[in-house]
């Protein structure tokens, strides 16, 4: 028997929303959403708000279409929560958060571009993972496929904190001869003698 999947579009960013909340753990086992802009919104801008079993507060946001202003959006959220959470004790008790912990950016969309892939490779110390989607039919029901499409947890290793360092030079990164440093130098007037 062959089952044939047809993929939807998404017309409305609030029930592509509602239809990752309802599936979250997909993004990370254990991941409970606590607040979603639409329903009451108290907790902030983000889309979704949520707290992983460590206690470390999660912003989800979602784009209906690929676009690299959601990774600019994402980091506003991290840093609105950043600065209101910590004058709240009675919003990190209630959501059992832990504020020692820099919170974890998700994002969702159905693709990526190279440069944001890159711009959140290149973010170091933070927790960010990218996860497209995909709304299909199968025999009249509807669901949500979410594929991870980068992730920062397979670098963390479960239960460990990421790593704040930058990476050290190793066997993939060769280091600039005398003569190619002196060309780029000399292509800089700052650094010209």
């Amino acid at each position: 028997m062959t089952v044939i999947f047809n993929h939807l579009p998404v017309e409305n960013s609030e029930k592509l929303v509602e239809l990752v909340a309802e599936h979250c753990a997909v993004l990370q086992e254990g991941l409970k959403v606590v607040d979603q802009v639409g329903k009451d919104g108290k907790r902030g801008p983000m889309n979704l708000l949520a707290v992983d079993t460590r206690g470390r507060l999660v912003v989800i946001d979602v784009a209906t279409q690929p676009e690299d202003q959601l990774l600019v959006e994402g980091f506003a959220h991290v840093a609105w929560l950043c600065r209101n959470c910590s004058q709240r004790t009675d919003f990190v008790t209630e959501l059992d958060a832990d504020l020692t912990l820099h919170p974890k950016l998700i994002l969702v969309a159905p693709d990526f571009s190279t440069t944001l892939q890159e711009a959140v490779e290149g973010s170091y110390g933070m927790s960010i993972d990218l996860f497209r989607f995909r709304l299909l039919e199968v025999k009249g029901e509807k669901g949500l496929l979410l594929e991870p499409a980068l992730t920062s947890s397979a670098k963390e290793g479960i239960g460990a904190e990421p790593d704040n360092s930058l990476p050290l030079p190793g066997e993939d990164i060769v280091p600039l001869a005398e003569e190619e440093i002196a060309t780029f130098m000399s292509m800089d007037h700052r650094f010209s003698l």
